[in-house]
């Protein structure tokens, strides 16, 4: 196994007007993937609950420190929680505005913008392959990477280049909200975009050593759920045809122990069926039970969004 490490990062805002429920599920989840796929060895993940903007970037900078220090082939980072947008003060945004991240501490600290992440993105080793995802509203460009894809159609921006090798998927586009959502086979509350990433990695194993078909079983679950979000993938470079965001190094062993097990899985085909119906369900139940299997957004908004969502924020925000 090369040399990897990985950070994974929850908010879920505790007992606070803009609390969420599925976000530190995400990083535990993710954590749990990591070591399950042989991708990440369980002493080599970090995972910070409920952590200030200080401690994020502290820990995305020890991380780069890592990359050169231990000359890592691999690391792993994920966020989940509020994402949101405020106006571009630099000028190099198209649309006028900065996308940024929401520490546990945003409100008294205010928020980690896109351009902070690529100055702290720009420490790692360049040898270093870096996979960051973030499940937050108005995550689609994010990290300001130059390259865009649409299946495997890449499309070049003007977005100044970041060194390394440096792969991003988003919750959402720049315009949408990601949600929470109740995942009916876990029993718990996560991101819509984080179950769905799970959900194609164990049922496809095409996902395993290929981005763009992961990214493709993302959205068709997601479709599938009735979530209009739709996952976005960029890089600081030209991703190969066969590139594994979360590489499956026991992939081999875990298909040949499959082949003795007489339990068929479902492929992503049924379990997007068994999505239509938990979200027709989620719809019929939403009007009379406050815990239903709702949709909440992380991402900052109105207080009349709030509301439609049955949950009180006192600010412009959510997932």
């Amino acid at each position: 196994m090369g040399k990897s490490k990985a950070l994974c990062i929850g908010i879920n805002y505790g007992k606070t007007a803009n609390a969420l429920q599925g976000c530190v599920n995400d990083a535990k989840n993710l954590q749990k993937l990591l070591v399950d796929s042989g991708a990440v060895a369980a002493e080599d993940i970090t995972v910070l609950c409920e952590p200030t903007g200080e401690e994020i970037c502290n820990a995305i900078s020890k991380l780069a420190e890592l990359s050169k220090s231990q000359d890592l082939d691999y690391t792993f980072i994920s966020y989940s929680g509020h994402g949101t947008q405020i106006k571009d003060t630099t000028g190099d945004e198209t649309d006028g505005k900065d996308e940024a991240i929401c520490p546990a501490d945003f409100g008294m600290r205010g928020v980690i913008t896109d351009d902070l992440l690529k100055s702290l993105l720009q420490q790692f080793n360049n040898d270093t392959t870096v996979c960051f995802l973030a499940d937050a509203c108005h995550s689609g460009s994010m990290l300001d990477l130059n390259r865009t894809y649409t299946s495997r159609l890449c499309t070049l921006s003007g977005d100044a280049t970041l060194p390394g090798k440096i792969a991003y998927i988003s919750g959402c586009r720049d315009t949408q909200t990601s949600a929470d959502a109740f995942d009916q086979d876990s029993r718990q509350f996560t991101g819509a975009m984080t179950s769905a990433l799970i959900k194609a990695q164990k049922l496809d194993e095409e996902t395993h050593h290929d981005v763009f078909a992961l990214v493709a079983g993302m959205k068709k679950l997601l479709r599938a759920g009735g979530y209009s979000q739709i996952p976005v993938l960029s890089s600081s470079f030209d991703i190969p045809r066969q590139f594994a965001f979360i590489p499956h190094r026991h992939r081999v062993q875990v298909a040949a122990k499959q082949k003795t097990q007489m339990t068929k899985q479902p492929s992503i085909s049924q379990l997007c069926t068994r999505w239509v119906k938990v979200y027709h369900l989620r719809t019929q139940r939403r009007s009379s039970e406050s815990t239903a299997l709702m949709a909440l957004p992380r991402l900052q908004s109105t207080s009349s969004t709030s509301k439609r969502f049955g949950f009180a924020c006192s600010r412009r925000i959510c997932r």
